[in-house]
């Protein structure tokens, strides 16, 4: 096998993905799936079931934080107030 540049490997699988038999198809996805998922790991679960992924739950810290540094939140008590008009 000629060696090639990481660029043209990628096209060379796009290019024969759609020849290859279905062992080969699993076999790859199984690959892809398990580096994929170590590099975004699974941290927890939302409150309907679904995994929620490192990064994620990582972005959603930070945009928190800058809420509760610029004053976007509100009390507990508002909080209460609030929900007796639900």
């Amino acid at each position: 096998m000629k060696e090639m540049d990481i660029n043209k490997k990628r096209k060379y699988i796009q290019k024969h993905l759609q020849e290859v038999d279905e062992n080969t198809v699993n076999e790859l996805y199984q690959k892809i799936y398990s580096v994929m998922d170590k590099s975004d790991p699974i941290v927890g679960y939302d409150p309907h079931g679904n995994p929620v992924k490192k990064k994620q739950f990582t972005e959603d810290i930070i945009l928190a934080e800058s809420q509760i540094k610029n004053g976007d939140f509100i009390t507990l008590e508002q909080l209460k107030k609030e929900s007796k008009s639900w």
